[in-house]
């Protein structure tokens, strides 16, 4: 244990009674051998905390697809000994000082593997590797891109100083909480996300979700001034429509603003806003419309909700969560008579774009800023907007 002793004994061995049968050098199928002939015979623990694989690629060179069948061995091995405990699998840390080696990346390919064997009842997978990076952004709780080690955290880049195993034990103690107050046989999972409709106490992270979601680009292809600009957006966006203004935009009739809520036991955001989107009625009598819009908007035109404010945090990206968050909001268009649904985003923004494409959005028109026509130090090509359309099928009687 080594550096971490001292964290060992306050966090887990004295207020817990915890064991570690972790020996130096273990390879997976070491510990499964042990956990095979007699280790864990004499424990039935709430919780048993697994990490394993970074020795398996880093001695002996094993790539990501055998090792994670281990660990997958490992853990059936463990739920057939101890069948009432909470397994709580730490994703493999990340090892090297800097970003885009062979070890790491073979470690991001393990990773990506075995969080596939979380089911939220018995077995849980945690990620806590970017806390341990030096340059990891303010606005994005863990920012899964770069990331450096120094040497305070892990002197030889591969094991623990006592700081950072104070990181992994802070990373840690709100998911060991929750499973440790869990009884020992939860109920059938429930679902991973719950969306809603916005509540006055969503405020605050309504807010920070959707300056997190504008300033991913802030290292994606803008200019230093429309980074300036992209700036006085958010904040207008954070004053106006997002605040003051939520109630005549977005809460009035026939329009909404929904929030999905984070239900994984293991996940960091438990129990916070990780999506929102909202949808805003444009153009009808009634109804506070959008002034400056490109979109037809006359009482002969379709009637049209328009999307805005999507965003989805960073970790939680690559889920589907983003096209249920479409969908839920196409679902409530639909049942209301809306005939179409209209979106813009920015040029800059593939990701959404190839996300609205998938979604069954046609893009329709593409408008560049035109101070990054005349202005020579800006890009033309990432500087504007793009709107796209997609006709509602009708609600199903």
């Amino acid at each position: 244990m080594g550096e971490g002793i001292a964290t060992w004994r306050e966090r887990y061995a004295e207020p817990y009674g915890a064991v570690d049968p972790g020996i130096g050098g273990d390879e997976v199928q070491h510990v499964t051998w042990r956990v095979q002939n007699g280790e864990v015979d004499a424990l039935s623990p709430k919780v048993a905390v697994v990490l394993i694989g970074t020795n398996n690629i880093g001695n002996v060179g094993h790539k990501a697809g055998p090792v994670a069948a281990g660990v997958r061995m490992l853990l059936d091995e463990l739920r057939a000994q101890l069948p009432t405990t909470k397994l709580l699998v730490m994703a493999t840390f990340p090892r090297d000082p800097a970003p885009g080696t062979p070890f790491r990346q073979e470690i991001e390919e393990l990773n990506a593997l075995v969080r596939k064997f979380r089911d939220g009842q018995h077995i849980f997978v945690l990620d806590i590797g970017p806390e341990f990076f030096s340059d990891r952004p303010d606005f994005v709780h863990t920012f899964r891109e770069g990331g450096t080690i120094t040497d305070d955290v892990m002197p030889d880049f591969l094991h623990l100083s006592a700081k950072g195993y104070q990181i992994w034990a802070d990373a840690m103690a709100p998911i060991l909480e929750r499973l440790m107050a869990a009884e020992r046989q939860l109920p059938p999972e429930q679902e991973p996300y719950l969306t809603r409709s916005f509540e006055p106490a969503d405020l605050e992270q309504v807010h920070a979700l959707f300056a997190a979601g504008m300033r991913f680009y802030h290292d994606h292809g803008i200019s230093e001034k429309m980074r300036l600009g992209w700036e006085k957006y958010i904040q207008h966006a954070i004053d106006d429509d997002l605040s003051v203004n939520m109630d005549t935009v977005f809460l009035s009739e026939n329009s909404n603003f929904w929030c999905t809520v984070d239900q994984r036991l293991d996940s960091p955001t438990f129990g916070d806003l990780i999506g929102i989107v909202g949808g805003e009625e444009l153009g009808r009598e009634g109804a506070p419309g959008s002034s400056g819009k490109p979109w037809p908007v006359d009482n002969s035109a379709e009637r049209t909700m328009e999307l805005r404010r999507m965003s989805v945090h960073i970790n939680s990206r690559g889920l589907g969560l983003a096209t249920h968050l479409v969908e839920t909001l196409e679902e409530f268009a639909r049942q209301r008579g809306f005939e179409r649904v209209v979106l813009t985003t920015g040029m800059v923004m593939k990701q959404a774009q190839l996300l609205y494409e998938a979604c069954g959005y046609t893009e329709v028109h593409r408008s560049v800023y035109p101070e990054a026509l005349e202005d020579p130090d800006r890009d033309p090509e990432t500087e504007g907007f793009v709107g796209f359309e997609k006709k509602l099928a009708p609600a199903r009687l």
